[in-house]
């Protein structure tokens, strides 16, 4: 859910009915499906291989000015 923040449809992975009812929705619910498909696309560019190295190296030099 945290991952997802309101782009995904969450279900019980572990529950084949979950599951089916889920896939149903979004067959059924064309608005629904174009609106979790915007926003995860939007989603997913908040984690780029760049934008990672950038927290990581901000992570790391917080570290590092703290230590010294």
């Amino acid at each position: 859910p945290e991952v997802a923040k309101g782009a995904a449809l969450l279900i019980d992975p572990y529950d084949i009915n979950s599951i089916v009812e889920g896939m149903v929705k979004l067959y059924r619910d064309k608005a629904l499906c174009g609106e979790l498909k915007k926003r995860g696309q939007k989603r997913a560019k908040e984690y780029s291989w760049d934008r990672t190295a950038q927290m990581y190296l901000e992570l790391y030099g917080s570290v590092v000015n703290k230590l010294f």
